[in-house]
């Protein structure tokens, strides 16, 4: 029907799931469909029309309280919509909007990421486009715990102080915080797609963000840079580096909400596939 698109739902039940259920609800507040599970650490797959040019909203609810990802065999979701991937997780309740007329046209996907953040200094990034970019906007539900934020060229944001030295947030870059404890941050916004979003560098130290929703080799990400023979060194926040020139990969796997400082020789361009390709 040229009135509907399909919602395709991977859930992998956790070690009680019975206690979860989950639903879609219209924009005028209609429950489109309700699901629940009968056996446990189990995936299951489900399609369902929801109206198109209309947002939908996907909760999922554990009746206990203590959600699905924490001790009860990590239950986890995808939800997808018009093959894209527009939401994944594994607590107790989320939510998806999309402004969309068909399916080559899905734009706008409203989702949420969290980030946890150390205590003391760290390097933080978004997949996520705020509505408000302002970085006090964003960092607004920890400014209690905040005590500085500093961009790549050294722009800071001191919160005690009310002064917002960096401004908005730019996408792809990451920013370096210190934290008065270890907490956790949510960010909403619009997801960007990664494959649309390469980043500048410019000769000696560059701070990077990381757009996929999913982690990849830093190697493989940045393979372009290093065939280039431009990548000196990249460093994650605690200091482990990835060295080239060595063939010595102490990062791993470069990970969402992560930010990464990298040195390269000259001006290059970091690109990075889309959440639909693997490395």
């Amino acid at each position: 029907d040229e009135n509907f698109n399909t919602v395709v739902l991977e859930f992998t039940s956790d070690s009680y799931s019975e206690e979860t259920t989950w639903n879609l609800v219209s924009q005028s507040g209609e429950t489109i469909y309700n699901g629940n599970f009968s056996l446990d650490t189990i995936l299951y797959t489900e399609s369902v029309c929801v109206p198109k040019d209309e947002v939908i909203t996907f909760n999922v609810f554990d009746s206990y309280g203590d959600g699905m990802c924490c001790g009860h065999g990590n239950g986890q979701f995808s939800l997808y919509l018009c093959g894209e991937q527009v939401i994944s997780g594994g607590e107790f309740e989320y939510v998806f909007s999309a402004e969309f007329y068909n399916c080559e046209q899905v734009d706008n996907f409203y989702n949420c990421q969290e980030i946890v953040l150390p205590l003391g200094w760290s390097i933080f990034s978004t997949f996520i486009l705020p509505e408000n970019p302002s970085i006090e906007t964003v960092l607004a539900p920890i400014v209690n715990e905040l005590i500085i934020v500093k961009d790549n060229i050294g722009n800071a944001y001191l919160p005690d102080y009310l002064f917002n030295g960096i401004g908005l947030m730019d996408i792809g870059q990451a920013y370096q915080i210190k934290t008065t404890e270890s907490l956790s941050i949510e960010i909403c916004g619009t997801r960007l797609k990664p494959e649309e979003h390469p980043i500048n560098v410019t000769a000696g130290w560059n701070m990077i963000g990381y757009l996929r929703t999913e982690g990849a080799p830093i190697d493989l990400v940045l393979a372009d840079l290093n065939f280039a023979e431009n990548l000196i060194i990249a460093k994650d926040y605690i200091g482990n580096a990835y060295l080239p020139e060595w063939n010595f990969n102490g990062i791993g796997d470069l990970i969402p909400g992560r930010g990464y400082s990298i040195k390269v020789t000259t001006n290059d361009v970091v690109h990075f596939l889309s959440n639909t390709e693997d490395y």
